[in-house]
């Protein structure tokens, strides 16, 4: 709310100036000023969805490894269960952006 605020500024700065006539004034608006919402509001952050990484091949076990962090290290992504025995998933939350990657 810098706009009510300014206003609320440039009011007391006029109390300073005029301090016997613009008294009245300041205690007349001060409330109405006190009660105003911001003109801008930002809109809500929305997350961002996740990464979805599948592997649909038979293995033992799977690994992913990215350049999201360096290629430092490598997660292991879950085995579906059934049918879907050859069914490898991992949700990985990462910052917006193109990564490389390699299972």
């Amino acid at each position: 709310g810098w706009k009510w605020y300014t206003e609320f500024a440039r009011l007391k700065g006029c109390v300073i100036a005029h301090k016997g006539r613009m008294q009245h004034e300041l205690k007349r608006v001060e409330p109405e000023l006190a009660a105003m919402k911001p003109v801008y509001r930002a809109p809500p952050i929305q997350p961002t969805p996740p990464a979805m990484f599948r592997w649909t091949h038979p293995a033992n076990d799977v690994y992913v490894a990215g350049s999201w962090d360096g290629w430092r290290g490598r997660l292991r992504l879950s085995r579906g269960v059934g049918n879907k025995a050859n069914s490898w998933q991992l949700s990985l939350q990462i910052a917006p952006g193109t990564y490389a990657y390699k299972f």
